[in-house]
């Protein structure tokens, strides 16, 4: 057997990652394996989205020093040189017919303090929108981690359904070929018709086509779990089975959503830029004190103080004012309307996915009680067929439901642990141990 160097090179990177990430790897898939417990650490902390969610965090949370600043007075350091055409006045002029030194090179330098006295609340406005926009942005980074938990676990649980799927129909295959070669020796011994076996073939094929589907169905999660994870190359979901759920955090039980607390702090914070953007046409009134020192060539620097108030009020602004307090006020109407949709659809969800997991649960037993019956006809009709007395295109027939039965009792199994992400997730109470209960518990 001849191998090409690109694939000798792809075996010998995927395996050096694998020892590097201590991942197992299985062989059925020739993909490193990773459990649900390390796929949920992993994803939440190298999910590319995440991260970008973290440092918006830490962006909102600056701002709130940004804001806080503006309460403190501004002090300012300057330091010049000037170079004239003619001699000019070294310090102003302080007392009649005294007249101060010229020279055509002057140095200066000032120190500044600058403080704010009132301003109608802006700055507490300020503050205030501030802090909501933090308590957002920490409401949108853990509303980011339960949809990556949701959908990593979203992605094991696929992941089980079509490993379900996969040993049925491999165990149909197996079954099949047996079959098959047998009728092939009866055909050759002239006991069997043509028919049956190519009827056996046709099967068979059929359900080899059903299975390499399934197989690339598997290799679309890996691809679609490693990126979740942060990771270049396909992981594929390990099961491993866990002691009964143990249900959600008592610390997240009663808490709202992530989702309505982000609307919650979007309020607060569209209601303080709406106070501010009102307050814009009040005076605001600053103290000031400036320290100045001049000096000419001969740097005999001379300081002088000055202390005072300002007072500065707009009086016309072309309807700038007017307009931002218009669109401030809009901003809070739409934060409003934003919240009651998050609370209606919050409160959907939950009922949707309440009323999928019931469903799921009341069709599961349905199905399980047909399965178990249509296997106890399909044992009888095996009977009948070894026998002679019943065709094989019936039998065939009557197989393929029973398989069918039992894909779908395997899958309302996992739609009935995805319901219950589902809810939790809308709920706003999903986290990583109640995940890993929730999908591996037994």
């Amino acid at each position: 057997m001849r191998f090409s160097i690109s694939a000798i090179t792809l075996v010998g990177g995927l395996c050096l990652q694998v020892a590097a990430s201590g991942s197992e790897i299985i062989p059925a898939h020739d993909l490193p394996g990773v459990g649900l417990e390390e796929a949920l650490a992993e994803a939440l902390d190298g999910n590319l989205g995440l991260q970008a969610a973290g440092y918006d965090r830490q962006r909102a949370l600056a701002r709130i020093g940004e804001a806080r600043a503006s309460l403190f007075p501004d002090l300012t350091a300057m330091a010049g040189y000037t170079r004239y055409s003619d001699p000019n006045t070294v310090l102003p002029i302080h007392q009649a017919g005294v007249f101060p030194p010229l020279d055509d090179d002057i140095y200066e330098g000032s120190l500044s303090l600058q403080m704010s006295l009132f301003d109608g609340g802006r700055r507490r406005a300020g503050i205030m929108a501030a802090r909501a926009g933090a308590e957002a942005a920490t409401a949108d980074l853990d509303q980011a981690r339960q949809a990556t938990t949701a959908a990593v676990s979203g992605l094991f649980i696929q992941a089980r359904r079509l490993e379900d799927n996969l040993e049925l129909i491999r165990g149909r295959i197996a079954a099949l070929d047996v079959r098959r070669t047998e009728t092939a020796d009866l055909v050759g011994a002239g006991r069997a018709a043509p028919g049956d076996l190519s009827l056996l073939v046709s099967s068979l094929d059929g359900a080899r086509a059903d299975s390499l589907a399934v197989e690339s169905a598997l290799r679309e999660v890996a691809w679609l779990l490693a990126g979740w994870m942060g990771r270049g190359t396909p992981v594929y979901p390990q099961p491993a089975p866990r002691p009964a759920a143990t249900g959600p955090d008592a610390h997240h039980q009663g808490e709202p959503s992530p989702a309505m607390r982000e609307a919650e702090a979007r309020l607060r914070q569209s209601r303080a830029s709406a106070e501010a953007a009102r307050r814009a046409i009040w005076p605001e009134l600053s103290a000031f004190g400036t320290l100045r020192s001049r000096a000419g060539d001969d740097l005999d620097f001379k300081e002088e103080w000055a202390v005072g108030l300002a007072v500065k009020l707009p009086l016309y602004t072309g309807g700038e004012l007017k307009a931002s307090a218009q669109g401030a006020q809009a901003a809070h109407l739409a934060a409003g309307r934003r919240l009651a949709a998050v609370r209606q659809e919050t409160h959907i969800g939950m009922e949707v996915a309440s009323q999928r997991l019931q469903a799921a649960e009341g069709q599961l037993g349905l199905v399980l009680g047909s399965a178990a019956a249509k296997a106890r006809a399909v044992e009888a009709q095996v009977e009948l067929y070894e026998a002679g007395r019943l065709a094989l295109s019936t039998l065939l027939a009557d197989e393929n439901e029973l398989l069918a039965l039992k894909i779908r009792s395997a899958a309302l199994r996992n739609d009935v642990r995805l319901a219950r992400i589902e809810f939790h997730r809308s709920a706003g109470t999903l986290t990583p141990p109640l995940a890993l209960d929730l999908v591996e518990g037994e």
